[in-house]
């Protein structure tokens, strides 16, 4: 628009933003920022993934500020045959294994997780990680590439 009574023709454009390539795990949200004492969740998405039947996830967080308060499968595992989870809160670690229900397994993007921690008692800024030793496996048990971890920030305030 000018300042003259010249004006263009109305335009809409739709486009989607693809900022991570995959297949890719990530936390979502990348960064929160939480009360001294406050619950919240995270979760753990699986990007552009094909054919994924099988999966164990190793993740780790800050056991000095953040405890683990449940873990519950996502839509992409909500039908799995096994779904098994250890917390360590001792050093912070995380572990989740399960296979995918379906014969032909998993194709696209979607949960896998959600976490609910308590924030600790005081302030910080604290990071949750995938771990490089996280495996992928096809419905063939072939390992699937992992391209990208992405991790997320906890900023415990007052």
């Amino acid at each position: 628009r000018y300042t003259v009574d010249n004006e263009e023709a109305f335009q809409l454009v739709n486009f989607v933003v693809d900022a991570i390539a995959g297949p890719a795990l990530r936390i979502y949200p990348l960064y929160q920022q939480v009360s001294l004492n406050e619950i919240f969740t995270i979760y753990i998405y699986i990007e552009d993934v094909v054919d994924l039947s099988g999966l164990e996830l190793h993740l780790a967080y800050p056991p000095s500020n953040i405890s683990v308060t449940t873990i519950t499968a996502g839509t992409v595992l909500s039908n799995s045959t096994i779904f098994f989870d250890t917390i360590n809160s001792a050093d912070g670690s995380i572990e989740l294994i399960s296979t995918v229900s379906d014969l032909v397994g998993y194709t696209g993007t979607g949960t896998l997780a959600k976490i609910n921690f308590t924030a600790g008692d005081a302030t910080s800024l604290d990071t949750l990680h995938i771990k490089e030793t996280s495996i992928l496996r096809t419905s063939l048990n072939v390992p699937i590439d992992i391209l990208d971890r992405i991790y997320g920030l906890i900023e415990v305030i007052e």
